[in-house]
């Protein structure tokens, strides 16, 4: 039986419960919804930081526990109610999810030395992002792939096994405009190589059909993704500038944004890029944004 994909209502980071009008609990290391298992993890691997008072860099002790919990297998990071400033954009890890102490939200801001360009999507506060790994898979398409197509093929392949993940790239110069006018448009797409597939073969079967069509010669790399995260109660507050983004997701599967405010980020308080499977819920501004939620190439999610 095929374990469903877990879908998160409001988070309670007190009780480890998950509530709305059904009842969701941690169980065993497992999230369960009655009898279904809807996702791995121990709550019970938890740890929690507390604000310091003054403008000091947090970002050493933010990563260094995200870090922790995600090499002890996944767990939860509390943050207590206040003020994190950061010199750079932690990078949020598998099975990790970060939450504001008792449903209070957390405060993320940039020191005052922060540096980065105003639409770059890169300039983030948060990133929520996996990694390419060129060593598995670094090729281009040699066919066409129509969306809903069930495998693709590439010139070459590394060291891609069966159940690794891979990331098309590229410009669809024959298929869709862009928006101003031109017939090409960018596209990126994260997929799972099939259980089946053979290794060394340079036709690559997929566990789910491709979202989108994508053209010959699209760039195909091998992927380790962002799985199973969540990021809930957090404030990203850029007064002074130069911050673009509030959070970026990319390289991802299977995430939760939730309860997500902020002012002064100049291109997006939130920004996905070649997502698959998401749930963006209650995001708000408390000032002039270009975007709330900007989504490039976000695929079978909800927001």
């Amino acid at each position: 039986m095929k374990t469903p994909r877990w879908v998160w209502p409001r988070f309670d980071v007190d009780s480890h419960a998950i509530s709305d009008r059904t009842r969701y609990v941690w169980r065993g290391g497992q999230l369960r919804r009655g009898k279904v298992v809807l996702a791995v993890g121990d709550p019970t691997t938890m740890l929690t930081l507390s604000p310091v008072t003054g403008e000091v860099d947090r970002l050493s002790s933010i990563q260094t526990a995200i870090d922790t919990l995600s090499n002890a297998g996944g767990g939860l990071l509390k943050l207590d109610e206040g003020k994190y400033y950061l010199s750079s954009a932690p990078i949020h890890k598998t099975n990790v999810d970060v939450v504001g102490s008792g449903g209070r939200k957390f405060q993320i801001l940039p020191i005052s030395t922060w540096t980065g360009g105003a639409d770059d999507p890169q300039n983030a506060l948060w990133k929520m992002r996996g990694s390419l790994d060129t060593t598995k898979l670094d090729s281009t398409l040699t066919a066409t792939a129509e969306k809903g197509a069930p495998q693709i093929t590439v010139a070459a392949v590394g060291t891609l096994q069966p159940l690794d993940w891979i990331w098309i790239e590229g410009r669809n110069v024959p298929i869709a405009p862009d928006s101003d006018g031109a017939p090409n448009v960018i596209r990126r797409e994260p997929l799972q190589v099939a259980s089946t597939y053979t290794p060394g073969s340079t036709t690559i079967p997929l566990t789910w059909p491709t979202l989108q069509a994508h053209t010959t010669g699209l760039s195909v790399k091998g992927l380790v993704p962002l799985l199973n995260a969540a990021l809930v109660g957090a404030d990203f507050y850029a007064p002074a500038g130069p911050v673009a983004v509030g959070v970026l997701a990319e390289y991802a599967s299977n995430i939760l944004v939730e309860n997500l405010e902020g002012a002064g980020c100049s291109r997006a308080l939130f920004n996905a890029r070649g997502l698959h499977d998401f749930h963006v819920q209650a995001v708000h501004s408390r000032g002039e944004l270009n975007s709330i939620v900007m989504l490039e190439s976000a695929l079978a999610g909800s927001v």
